[in-house]
């Protein structure tokens, strides 16, 4: 395969994401064309990079449809994998008030759905406060563990990061001019006095860019 194929910005990549997405709405692509009354023919171009590919006017139109599967993705992610994974939301509106927060079957049952969308999934809970404001401790987070190979991809992400002999940690990625293999890792809250608040490091056994999160649920270990 020709090497440009791999670059986050190609249209292979794109169309990857793209079908990644779709699949995230549980709906078949004739389903999923029925439904926002789209042509068949152009999604699947889309999704197999035919003919150029996912277009910029195709790409804010996917956006606006995934946002009414309470999915929100950015362009930048769509079509150049830069910035902040996709997400799940458990609605498109604020909550209610008077609803009750999800409890910790209702957590592993999401869990579990993520876990058939994503073959390579893995998930932790926040143990501390090295991640705040943009994490917190309690916060249940997944993500798609990426093969080594591709670590590239992840860099200047936030990841669930599984060090060798140690438990998973949750860091921002950013390269190193080292190789592909050794990575810095850094918390954001630069009050915290977690371990490994900025550290560059080859031991890693995966990384997996979070792309699910969860507030409501603070239990004191892993689900």
């Amino acid at each position: 395969m020709n090497q440009s194929t791999h670059h986050p910005s190609s249209r292979e990549a794109r169309a990857m994401r793209l079908k990644k997405l779709r699949k995230m709405t549980q709906l078949s692509r004739k389903d999923f064309c029925d439904k926002y009354n789209m042509s068949s023919g152009t999604l699947q171009n889309w999704e197999t990079a035919r003919f150029g590919g996912l277009t910029e006017k195709g790409a804010r139109l996917i956006i606006t449809f995934l946002k009414q599967e309470n999915i929100i993705c950015s362009f930048e992610w769509l079509m150049f994998q830069a910035g902040q994974p996709p997400k799940l939301t458990h609605t498109s509106h604020p909550p209610s008030q008077n609803k009750p927060a999800p409890q910790g079957s209702d957590i592993i049952h999401e869990i579990n759905y993520f876990y058939k969308l994503h073959a390579t999934s893995f998930h932790t809970v926040i143990q501390d406060d090295s991640m705040e404001p943009v994490f917190k401790k309690g916060w249940t987070v997944c993500g798609e563990k990426y093969d080594r190979s591709v670590w590239y991809k992840v860099t200047h992400q936030d990841c669930i990061v599984q060090l060798t002999n140690r438990d998973p940690i949750v860091r921002h990625v950013r390269p190193t001019q080292q190789d592909t293999r050794t990575l810095e890792l850094i918390a954001l809250n630069p009050y915290s006095n977690c371990a490994f608040k900025q550290v560059i490091t080859d031991q890693i056994d995966f990384i997996a860019p979070i792309i699910w999160t969860r507030h409501n649920w603070q239990p004191n270990h892993d689900v």
